[in-house]
């Protein structure tokens, strides 16, 4: 792969390669920018594009997933998991924040995800290991926007809005490592364990890792629910060069997965897969990252339910936790509920 190769795929997708200089970036010195190392690195190739004011204008680049990823994903319709579209977003993204800084203050630092305004879902398709997938990586509105394709399909499976980078040099990331043991929320209700929640929702392990579940209902009426996960370490090997760091991306598919059975455990509807369709305001806490441990809770409510014609979808809200400490918070993970003969993971197990 090459700058021509990478410019002939970008027009390929439509993509505006408009640009007067281009940097070709190797997996090499992806991770010096963005610290990431394989596993956990999705980026093999990337080309960055700046103007004559040495502003970045995009970056277009080339991730490859393993069935690794996909395993326990819909079992018998195995598809590329949200979550990990996600995290090459976010590696395409800390590479444009990265890069954009190498002139200012922040340049050599280490870019630490804080902040996503929008997350918007596509198509449920079928992960095929021989076609890599492209992220592209451009400033929308003021906002730094990532979409994600497949192959050479034109049409992104996943876009992301609102990208916000902490920046840290090595010294201060060390002093936010912490190991510090602190008691979790709980709710009291009904449980649910590993056997029940795979009864509920089409996921397995290792791409499940909710281990348990409480749910629950408030006084006003909102269904809750409590879940325990648990990372395995494999699953953050690579994570900012390291084996044993919690990350957003691990929290994000806790919460997921939380709101994933919620759904389905409480929902009056006939039977259906819950599937994250749009996500709003998502945070994430830099000021402490936890090593050495594998443990997340997540709290999370079905805020509201909006029926339109044959679709009907609900909008949870959620926070996680590691050791008592709330790392992680979405203001809306909206779900479609789509009826299970009219899912791939439902036909595919029929």
């Amino acid at each position: 792969m090459n700058t021509e190769e990478m410019l002939e795929m970008a027009v390929l997708l439509g993509l505006p390669v408009n640009a007067e200089t281009f940097l070709f970036c190797e997996e090499s010195y992806i991770s010096s920018i963005i610290r990431h190392t394989p596993p956990y690195l999705l980026l093999s190739h990337a080309l960055c594009g700046r103007a004559s004011d040495s502003s970045v204008l995009f970056v277009f680049a080339r991730a490859t997933f393993s069935e690794r990823e996909c395993d326990g994903h819909y079992p018998g319709f195995p598809s590329l998991p949200l979550t990990e579209i996600g995290r090459a977003m976010d590696q395409t993204a800390a590479l444009f924040a990265g890069y954009a800084a190498s002139d200012s203050v922040d340049a050599g630092k280490i870019p630490l995800l804080r902040r996503i305004a929008k997350l918007k879902g596509g198509r449920i398709e079928k992960f095929d290991p021989v076609n890599p997938c492209w992220i592209w990586a451009s400033s929308h509105n003021g906002e730094l926007k990532t979409t994600l394709f497949s192959g050479s399909l034109s049409s992104p499976l996943a876009s992301i809005e609102g990208w916000t980078y902490d920046f840290k040099n090595d010294n201060e990331f060390q002093s936010n490592l912490s190991e510090s043991l602190r008691i979790s929320p709980d709710i009291s209700g009904t449980g649910l364990d590993r056997g029940n929640i795979m009864k509920l929702i089409p996921q397995a392990p290792p791409f499940l890792i909710l281990e348990s579940a409480t749910i629950a209902h408030e006084q006003n009426g909102h269904a809750t629910i409590s879940a325990h996960a648990h990372v395995l370490r494999e699953m953050k090997a690579g994570y900012l060069g390291r084996n044993e760091i919690l990350g957003p991306m691990h929290c994000s598919r806790a919460l997921a997965q939380s709101g994933m059975v919620l759904c389905a455990a409480v929902l009056p509807l006939p039977d259906f897969i819950p599937e994250v369709a749009s996500a709003y305001s998502i945070w994430y806490d830099t000021s402490c990252f936890f090593q050495n441990q594998n443990e997340l809770t997540v709290l999370a409510r079905i805020e509201s339910i909006i029926s339109k014609k044959s679709l009907n979808m609900a909008k949870v809200s959620g926070s996680v936790f590691c050791n008592g400490h709330k790392i992680y918070r979405a203001e809306s993970l909206n779900y479609i509920l789509i009826p299970r003969d009219d899912h791939p993971a439902g036909r595919s197990n029929q």
